[in-house]
């Protein structure tokens, strides 16, 4: 199998390529990063993304789906400036109140606070 060949099954099953022998590829499940350059967000990471940008107004925020694609968890990082002043629990209770009757829908939620980038907080 060549390498392009490689790369597209990886792509069509939501796999990653992390070791590769002379003789056989090995191909093992991950869950997407976001540094995945030919993935495209799920509805649901779209649909977090826009409640979140809707409601909270953050300089910063990127939602993940972490359960392997169907959309039961999520890992959400968020800045904002209403976040400023606030405990953590603070900071938490308004996203969550923010995603309102979403999050009852969900099996997990991971939330983090701050942009990863700058990692200013």
């Amino acid at each position: 199998m060549n390498w392009y060949k490689l790369f597209r099954a990886a792509e069509r099953t939501k796999t990653s390529l992390l070791s590769v022998d002379q003789n056989q590829c090995v191909l093992k499940c991950v869950r997407w990063l976001r540094y995945t350059p030919f993935l495209s967000a799920t509805e649901g990471e779209k649909r977090l993304t826009e409640i979140l940008k809707e409601k909270l107004k953050p300089s910063f925020v990127e939602v993940r789906d972490i359960s392997g694609g169907c959309g039961s968890m999520y890992e959400i990082h968020i800045d904002s400036e209403l976040f400023k002043e606030k405990r953590l629990i603070q900071q938490h209770r308004l996203v969550n109140e923010a995603l309102g009757d979403e999050v009852k829908l969900l099996h997990g939620l991971t939330i983090k606070i701050g942009n990863p980038n700058t990692d200013e907080r």
